[in-house]
């Protein structure tokens, strides 16, 4: 996968510009959980693990996050590429998948994205600028997933406040989409002038720019892995893979402050 932040260099100038635009705003940016803040190949691979250790089988002691290339809940596709005979692959996949639902308060088997909190912690700092975090995660796990995040996050002091996690209301893998745009709406008519989405799936940011005629949001598309199809993202979306913002949001505050008098 090529190495881009190109993507982040583009969030840190559309925040100046917002910013410029409008100083008096609460400006948010939106970030996806699953595939966009969390690696979910981490949570899979210590699965996988997991049930080595529990059944005393051998089946993934040389396995690697780098070697995982479904997605999360795709685990019979990934056991048949790893070569495991049916019997086993249906063996493991029933175990996985009760495993699955009840791993979302262990944060040791989670592991960011690298740079993803210094990046959310450095937007944090800013004056009237929040992030918040739309999901398709539903309510049933509301607690679990912010005690999940705060402890992943604490070493980097980020904050997840509960009042800006937006999950689905409508079920497991059910109309995500439509509930993605609804927080992004949720967070408008509460005051917040939402200016960007950080999403690993084309379809959440191909509902949301319909959604945005005035392309005020900005569409970055996580490029990790996905079950969407990629056609569907907007042409206006920029894809990445890494957050790595030394390139430009690390110049001085006084230069930031210096964009602001002069793009006013």
């Amino acid at each position: 996968m090529p190495n881009r932040t190109s993507w982040m260099e583009k969030l840190a100038e559309h925040h100046l510009r917002m910013c410029a635009r409008h100083p008096d705003d609460r400006l948010i940016i939106l970030f996806d959980i699953d595939g966009t803040v969390l690696d979910n190949r981490y949570l899979v691979l210590n699965l996988l693990k997991s049930y080595d250790s529990v059944h005393g089988t051998r089946h993934f002691e040389s396995l690697r996050a780098e070697d995982i290339v479904t997605y999360e809940s795709k685990v019979r596709e990934l056991l048949a590429l790893l070569g495991l005979c049916p019997r086993d692959r249906e063996r493991v996949a029933a175990w996985y998948d009760g495993a699955f639902r009840s791993s979302y308060a262990i944060p040791n088997v989670y592991q960011p994205f690298p740079g993803v909190m210094e990046t959310i912690r450095w937007f944090q700092l800013h004056p009237n600028t929040f992030v918040g975090l739309n999901t398709g995660r539903t309510e049933n796990i509301r607690r679990d997933t912010l005690d999940c995040l705060r402890t992943l996050g604490r070493e980097h002091h980020v904050r997840f406040d509960d009042h800006l996690l937006r999950m689905n209301a409508y079920g497991w893998d059910s109309h995500v989409p439509r509930a993605k745009v609804e927080a992004v709406r949720w967070f408008q008519a509460r005051g917040y002038r939402v200016i960007a989405m950080v999403d690993n799936e084309p379809a959440n940011l191909a509902a949301i720019a319909e959604a945005d005629p005035q392309h005020e949001i900005l569409l970055l598309h996580a490029d990790t892995l996905f079950e969407s199809r990629r056609e569907v993202l907007p042409a206006r979306s920029i894809p990445g893979d890494a957050y790595d913002l030394n390139l430009v949001v690390l110049r001085p505050q006084a230069e930031a402050r210096a964009y602001r008098s002069t793009h006013i």
